[in-house]
């Protein structure tokens, strides 16, 4: 009796002690302990929009364009503003970004000198771009950076530009400009061209084929074309597929630049005739900005009905087999 009595303390003191540890250790991790271990950075995001301006501009005209800086910190941070030009040749040669920064182009647009951005705040910067009269007919390529100045106060944190919109280079943020010049509004006109159109396989027995697609820009404006490859059998030329489209994502075409794409034809039924093999016609048409065609290019690749050639095979093994069978019955007959 005395024993057990014992072993039952021993149980709820067990017990007391185990809950008191969960007391405990519910009491200690309920702490926020995040002011003694958060980083004493803030949070560092300058953002600048919008990130891409595409402009039209007539000679001798003027145009103004809004640019946005926020501030998600809870620091001021000034900047720098100053209007610079893109190298297009290095960077269509290497992909390599270099700012000119005493170009003629640079000299048409006029910002403020500098802007300080309170914590929290976005600020509203006027951009004012001016073509001169006869300026050649062309899409320009200049930009606006906000370079960040160093702060009067040794003891503050530098904020580091990591944003989300715009383009940084060595702590700057830059916002491109696509400025097109023309001598009116109607005389935009894109120069480009399919230069190489081909099918990874000239005779297929799947319902699907791959094709390479490879167009130019050739002229001096900037473009956004789009198209689309047109399958159509014969005979009839009854078209069989239009959802095959170039450049789906609608993105810009930079002067001079040659793109390729490769885009899969896959379809569950090929309608033709009732012959095995079918020839399909493939036509990859190319749209401007506008909607307009300028570019066309045209091949075509067979296919083989597998069900329809297996068909065929039975069909003449049949007829073989009745000219046979006709030809011992009239041996028979002598």
């Amino acid at each position: 009796m005395i024993t057990m009595q014992k072993e039952l303390k021993t149980i709820r003191l067990t017990v007391t002690i185990i809950g008191l540890i969960v007391f405990i250790s519910g009491l200690i991790f309920s702490i926020d302990f995040a002011p003694i271990f958060a980083d004493e950075k803030p949070n560092e995001t300058i953002t600048l929009y919008p990130t891409l301006s595409d402009l039209e501009v007539i000679q001798g005209s003027t145009k103004e364009i809004d640019l946005f800086i926020k501030n998600d910190t809870n620091l001021e941070t000034s900047f720098k503003i100053y209007p610079a030009e893109i190298d297009i040749n290095r960077y269509i040669e290497s992909n390599e970004l270099v700012l000119l920064e005493d170009s003629e182009i640079s000299s048409w647009i006029k910002t403020p000198d500098s802007i300080t951005v309170s914590p929290t705040e976005t600020a509203n910067i006027k951009c004012t771009i001016s073509v001169p009269p006869n300026t050649f007919q062309k899409t320009y390529f200049p930009v606006v950076v906000f370079e960040q100045l160093q702060s009067n106060d040794p003891e503050s944190l530098q904020v580091s530009i990591e944003q989300t919109n715009g383009q940084a280079v060595n702590a700057k943020i830059i916002t491109y400009i696509y400025l097109t010049v023309l001598d009116s509004a109607e005389s935009r006109i894109e120069s480009l061209q399919i230069t190489s159109f081909t099918t990874e396989k000239q005779i297929t027995w799947e319902r699907k084929n791959k094709f390479i697609v490879e167009y130019k820009n050739n002229g001096v404006i900037i473009s956004k074309p789009r198209g689309f490859i047109e399958l159509t059998v014969t005979p009839g030329r009854l078209i069989l597929d239009t959802d095959i489209v170039i450049n789906d994502k609608f993105n810009y075409m930079l002067p001079q630049l040659t793109r390729q794409e490769e885009l899969t034809w896959q379809h569950e039924s090929v309608i033709g005739s009732i012959l095995p093999l079918i020839k399909i016609n493939s036509s990859a048409k190319l749209f401007s900005t506008d909607g307009i065609l300028v570019s066309e290019k045209e091949i075509s690749f067979w296919y083989i009905d597998i069900t329809k050639l297996i068909f065929w095979l039975l069909g003449i093994i049949g007829i073989f087999c009745l000219l046979y069978r006709l030809k011992l019955a009239r041996n028979r007959k002598k």
